[in-house]
């Protein structure tokens, strides 16, 4: 007989420390095309070195109203979180990866938890961008596990 996950498991595994967890700070940092995320990827020095840069650019410091759902019709358990907004950005760079991460001290010690391809938005013209989790426009899911 195979091993798995309950859908319960893998809701309550993640129920707290996404959503509950006192002094957990979930962050969102945007990086170029240039960063190719690897599996292997483990702290945000990596994804850093390949992070936006000027232009009224600065990381958004937390995601808030976070939730975790128990999805039985897909087998998976759903983590959301508000869509961050981005403001007065006059950068001409593009937006190849959101990567959400757990914030520690420094980047060296700062967990990541997902890389999200925006697929290349380019922020030329804009003065404020959000970033829409699975196509919402305040809180949407940020990934599954299934």
């Amino acid at each position: 007989m195979a091993n798995f996950v309950y859908n319960r498991g893998r809701t309550i595994l993640g129920e707290y420390d996404w959503r509950t967890a006192a002094g957990n700070t979930y962050r969102v940092l945007l990086a170029t095309s240039s960063y190719t995320p690897a599996l292997a990827d483990n702290v945000v020095t990596v994804p850093a070195a390949f992070e936006l840069s000027g232009g009224g650019y600065a990381r958004v410091s937390s995601l808030t109203t976070r939730t975790v759902t128990q999805n039985d019709a897909n087998s998976r358990a759903d983590y959301a979180a508000d869509c961050p907004t981005w403001a007065g950005l006059s950068s001409t760079q593009s937006v190849k990866w959101a990567v959400v991460y757990r914030f520690g001290t420094t980047d060296a010690d700062s967990d990541l938890i997902v890389a999200l391809d925006m697929g290349g938005v380019l922020l030329t013209g804009l003065t404020s961008w959000t970033l829409q989790f699975d196509a919402q426009p305040t809180n949407g899911r940020v990934f599954s596990v299934t």
